[in-house]
């Protein structure tokens, strides 16, 4: 951003099985959501999400489940 803070997400996940795959995912859906014009705040919090959902799983082994980030989006932001 161009006031040179730092943007601040916390962390969702509530169980860590690996982290491999975690930032790669974290930084899809910030991209694609950065490039689509949302909100920093929210594309931050979107990829912080996909991140959670990341380390839930050993290695690479699923990829992001849109429907599941789209209910725990739905969930957070009620």
């Amino acid at each position: 951003n161009d006031s040179k803070l730092p943007v601040i997400c916390p962390a969702f996940a509530s169980q860590v099985v690996d982290k491999i795959g975690s930032g790669d995912a974290l930084l899809a859906l910030l991209s694609i959501c950065l490039y689509s014009n949302f909100d920093e705040n929210l594309s931050l919090f979107i990829g912080s999400l996909a991140a959670a959902q990341s380390v839930e799983t050993i290695g690479n082994s699923k990829s992001v489940n849109k429907i599941l980030l789209l209910k725990t989006i739905s969930h957070f932001l009620k």
